[in-house]
């Protein structure tokens, strides 16, 4: 934020305290599993099975390296916006 050109004062002083106070937030939350391989975009139609019974993932150019949790947040999503 410091480095950048093209914000005013106010939207830097804004941006600085919105971050201050996220970073409070984030540090109560609990640690969370050990980061591992996570898929990023995982949901039922990114996986499929093979007519010999084979159980194939697809779609890993999200795949990266993180929270597993990460992998619940659309499953997630879908619960509360759609129940």
């Amino acid at each position: 934020m410091d480095a950048a050109t093209t914000l005013t004062k106010a939207d830097r002083t804004w941006l600085s305290e919105h971050l201050e106070s996220l970073q409070g937030r984030y540090a109560n939350l609990p640690l969370g599993l050990p980061h591992c391989v996570v898929h990023g975009d995982a949901w039922v139609g990114n996986v499929v099975a093979t007519d010999d019974g084979q159980v194939v993932v697809l779609d890993l150019e999200r795949c990266s390296v993180g929270p597993p949790e990460w992998d619940l947040v659309s499953t997630a999503i879908k619960y509360t916006s759609f129940n």
